[in-house]
């Protein structure tokens, strides 16, 4: 999918001199060149970003397991809650930024990956915003807790070191997230925290 931008872009880059006449677009072949690179050009970057998201969608569908409520969170408080969170949250995080260094490596347009980058980060935050959202009325389990803490977290440094601008990362959606985490990190389960207790957890 990078190749393809590139070619998009590349295409993007050349097409002025492909259909003009000495500089002059005789025919008016440039606009509808342009407008059809345009097109594939947001094609490609809502198809890309699409198959990112999935991922993290996938993850909070994991972590929906803990729900409140839910029999299958309290089959899983008896298990090493602790552990899945850390690892569901740690494996998103390395997911996102081999994702970012591929992107970063193959793409050779530095405005379009930055674009790229506010896109994707934006959207991402506005997931865990709606799945926060869904949950303001339940007491979230210990391992979202520690899950989405570790990927809140790392999203805003690591997009952050890729030279986003402080006005996009700390985005409402993003302050309506980082506010809701300190006092579900104090709003877990209490049989969570005291099975974590007497386990020695």
């Amino acid at each position: 999918m990078c190749a393809m931008v590139n070619v998009i872009l590349n295409a993007k880059n050349q097409s002025f001199k492909l259909t003009t006449i000495d500089g002059i677009d005789l025919y008016k072949f440039h606009a509808r060149i342009d407008d059809q690179l345009d097109k594939a050009n947001v094609a490609m970057t809502q198809g890309l970003i699409g198959k990112l998201m999935s991922v993290l969608e996938s993850t909070l569908s994991k972590l929906a397991r803990y729900d409140e409520g839910s029999l299958i969170g309290s089959i899983l408080s008896f298990t090493n809650v602790s552990s899945s969170g850390k690892d569901l949250g740690q494996g998103y995080v390395i997911f996102f930024r081999n994702n970012m260094e591929q992107i970063r490596g193959k793409i050779g347009d530095d405005l379009w990956t930055l674009n790229f980058f506010e896109q994707w980060y934006a959207q991402q935050v506005n997931m865990l915003c709606n799945w926060l959202s869904e949950r303001l009325d339940h007491s979230l389990h210990y391992a979202q807790v520690q899950a989405l803490s570790h990927i809140v977290k790392k999203i805003y440094s690591d997009f952050e070191l890729q030279g986003m601008l402080e006005e996009k990362l700390n985005s409402k959606a993003y302050q309506t997230v980082a506010t809701r985490m300190p006092k579900v990190s104090l709003n877990c389960s209490p049989f969570v925290k005291s099975s974590l207790f007497l386990i020695g957890g």
